[in-house]
């Protein structure tokens, strides 16, 4: 083997082209090189991930790599005027609901039908009509009221609860002059439905300081709810229940609820089987969950929502939730803005659960507050499933968690992007799949992560990526990590067309006895030192009983090495190109750590069709560490490597360098075979 190490100076082909053997090959193709991989949108980093054109009203935004959509001007919401709100999709700030008149009644009361008149200003005794309206609530025969009556509130405050038979619609004269402000003593909620048939309506009016619900619908019965302001309410300010049960809700706002700091908390509480349809929708500053929908049979259809600043419980500081689908609910949101809600902005959890986003942007969640970690954008777990389709997480403190056996995720067309970084074991990371979930994952961006961008984690948890680039992987607080893709622990990946790019530590890694990641047409360049010690830089690793399967692979510039594998686990892989591997820079590290280009640590390599080139020191690196498992193989064929310090370094006794010359050139190396004691570096830690 020696002797053969003088190789490099035998005479060759004009190209300067020899086999490790020293013969020559006039016959070997080698300059037909190895084709890129097959990813249409390479050349501009950038996968057809499509977010526009953007939903009515919502405007175009380019805050990174592709075109995004807002829905609200540049400047974000505005501060508006009491009475008023700013709804996602409009350009400003208007009335919630009519606009004030300058008569005591709404200009939109029905002139037709039955309609009942009440003034707060009036002299009791009234009998109802415009000319000698009831002065309040109590005056009022709700019981006796026929369907379709109208009952029109002037300008004031009226205390009491309204409890609204079928058909019949409450109306006050605008949310900023007309105000409910509900019942001293016990009573269920400031307005109630006591029967079944059409929905009853309320319009134009201010629920506001009750100190019970705002509204209550359940038993099979129908409330809608249009132009009105919900605050300071306790418990829940909104609650529908029961298996038929409906609640619509348009041009509403619920703000600021009231917690004792037990289970109350919730803006918008919609379980047991209720249906809920709302639009333009505003819920804001309210504790715990800020839309719940729960229960098998229980649905949610939202459009234009706005869900902000959700606080978390009054009692052990946790929660805080923005849109949940939990234990068999289902909920449909459609053009949905999440901003600064805590823990996790949406959640579906339990077996049954189902959550459909499209048009969402999630962005600024805040960690928990009770030990500072989570803060994630979308948590689904135990059993659940999301489909998600036009999304965009920004600034959350993590991305996308999944986890359990039966949970499943489907995403299309999604921007996760500027991941921040606190305590915890999710911080930082844009999708995390776990403990035997599963998604599939195409037309996908993932910029600017933390710690790492995609985690698969445990058995039985999959994901297939197709059309996906992770720009950028970023250390955590701790200056640990930055990877770009990792499997562990039995996890598995698909990847197809898929860029890795600007990662540190590891662009791609597999760890763990049964984890597996299939590979086709995938590029990973540009991985850099871990920022904590200059050490890594690995462009892909393998260890500890992992696998990698595929053809098309790209590693191009990296530091310490192209492709390791270690500790029985293998690689096999056709048209593999390799290139420009460097050492890490660390000048402090002994020996200036390495710049191979493939190593083997007792682990199993086959490559057909390949190219390696442009390494720093090794061009292949086979190596046997009696203090690891597994044996070292590795076996090339059709290939070339050329422009590296030492084409091929051997440091198995007695290896058969056949099986790395099987119409393998080696050219334009400073040496072509060496088998000189080269220290070995340690592999990747598992997350």
């Amino acid at each position: 083997m020696l002797a053969a190490a003088a190789c490099g100076d035998d005479a060759g082909p004009d190209d300067g082209s020899v086999r490790l053997d020293g013969s020559t090959d006039a016959d070997a193709d080698v300059d037909g090189g190895v084709p890129a991989p097959d990813i249409p949108w390479l050349a501009a980093s950038v996968p057809p991930v499509s977010l526009s054109p953007c939903r009515a009203g919502w405007r175009e935004v380019t805050a990174g790599d592709v075109t995004e959509c807002d829905p609200y001007p540049a400047g974000g919401p505005a501060e508006c005027a009491s009475g008023e709100a700013h709804f996602p999709g409009e350009p400003g700030c208007r009335p919630i609901g009519d606009a004030c008149p300058s008569g005591d009644y709404a200009t939109t009361v029905p002139s037709d039908g039955t309609t009942v008149y009440v003034n707060a200003s009036a002299a009791a005794g009234g009998d109802g009509s415009i000319a000698s309206p009831y002065a309040g609530l109590s005056e009022v025969p709700w019981v006796s009221l026929a369907t379709g009556t109208t009952v029109a509130l002037a300008r004031g405050t009226y205390p009491g609860a309204v409890a609204l038979k079928a058909g019949i619609q409450l109306v006050g004269t605008c949310v900023a002059e007309t105000t409910l402000s509900g019942a001293t003593g016990s009573v269920a909620a400031a307005v109630t439905v006591t029967s079944t048939g059409e929905p009853a309506t309320v319009r134009n009016v201010r629920i506001t300081d009750a100190t019970h619900r705002g509204a209550l619908v359940d038993r099979g019965r129908s409330l809608s709810l249009e132009g009105v302001l919900v605050e300071r309410t306790w418990g829940q300010a909104i609650l529908a229940a029961t298996p038929g049960t409906s609640l619509t809700l348009r041009d509403t706002v619920v703000r600021d609820t009231q917690s004792d700091g037990s289970t109350s908390g919730r803006a918008v509480d919609v379980e047991l089987g209720a249906h809920l349809d709302a639009q333009r929708l505003i819920i804001a500053r309210n504790p715990r969950f800020a839309v719940y929908v729960g229960g098998a049979g229980t649905e949610a259809r939202l459009a234009d929502v706005a869900v902000v600043d959700t606080l978390p419980s009054t009692a052990d500081d946790t929660l805080g939730w923005g849109l949940s689908a939990l234990e068999g609910a289902h909920v449909d949101a459609r053009g949905v803005f999440l901003a600064r809600n805590r823990d996790v902005a949406v959640v579906a959890e339990g077996p049954g659960s189902e959550m459909i986003l499209e048009d969402v942007v999630v962005q600024d969640t805040e960690p928990r507050a009770s030990d500072g970690t989570f803060g994630g954008a979308i948590l689904v777990h135990r059993g659940a499933r999301l489909e998600a389709t036009r999304l965009v997480a920004a600034r959350n403190y993590a991305g996308i968690l999944v986890s359990d056996d039966g949970t499943s995720v489907s995403l299309a067309d999604a921007v996760i992007r500027d991941l921040l970084s606190t305590t915890g074991p999710t911080s930082g990371r844009a999708i995390e799949v776990a403990e035997g979930a599963n998604l599939d994952a195409s037309r996908v961006i993932l910029a600017r992560s933390r710690n790492v961008a995609v985690l698969i984690d445990k058995a039985g948890s999959t994901a297939t990526l197709t059309d996906v680039a992770v720009h950028d992987t970023q250390p955590s607080s701790d200056a640990r990590f930055g990877r770009g893709i990792e499997a562990e622990g039995g996890g598995q990946i698909t990847a197809s067309r898929v860029l890795v790019s600007g990662s540190r530590d590891v662009g791609l890694l597999g760890l763990g006895l049964g984890t597996r990641i299939t590979v086709s047409n995938v590029v990973v360049r540009d991985t850099e030192a871990r920022e904590s010690d200059l050490l890594f830089g690995y462009g892909v690793e393998l260890a500890s009983g992992a696998q990698l399967l595929g053809d098309h692979l790209s590693i191009d510039t990296t530091r310490l090495t192209g492709l390791y594998v270690l500790a029985d686990a293998s690689a096999e892989i056709s048209q593999f190109k390799l290139s420009n591997v460097q050492r890490s820079g660390c000048g402090d590290c002994p020996d200036d750590p390495h710049g191979h280009g493939v190593i083997a640590v007792n682990g199993t390599v086959r490559l057909t069709d390949f190219e390696v080139s442009d390494v720093d020191t090794c061009g292949l690196f086979i190596v046997s560490e009696p203090g690891l498992p597994g044996t070292t193989s590795v076996d090339v064929s059709s290939g070339v490597v050329e422009r590296s310090m030492i084409g091929a370094c051997v440091q198995v006794d007695g290896y058969d360098i056949d099986r790395l010359s099987d119409d393998v050139m080696y050219r334009d190396n400073e040496q072509n075979l060496d088998s000189t004691m080269l220290s070995v570096f340690a592999p990747a830690e598992a997350l």
